[in-house]
């Protein structure tokens, strides 16, 4: 009679579950925070982009047409 072993199932000791419940929730911590940095970058590149179109359409109707009158 042969006495079969699972190596391949490992049993975690209590330290090594804490240790692998730190790490998820430390990269759960890093990926919220690259998601408000992206979300920040974002914002600002919105509020350049915003201000540009303003500043074209402010040159293409008011300035332009104050310059051709004058």
């Amino acid at each position: 009679m042969s006495i079969s072993r699972k190596s391949h199932v490992s049993i975690k000791t209590r330290t090594e579950q804490r240790t692998a419940s730190r790490s998820l929730l430390a990269e759960a911590e890093a990926f919220g925070h690259a998601t408000r940095t992206l979300h920040r970058v974002a914002a600002t590149a919105a509020i350049i982009a915003f201000l540009g179109i303003a500043y074209l359409w402010y040159y293409i109707t008011i300035y332009d047409q104050f310059m051709t009158n004058l």
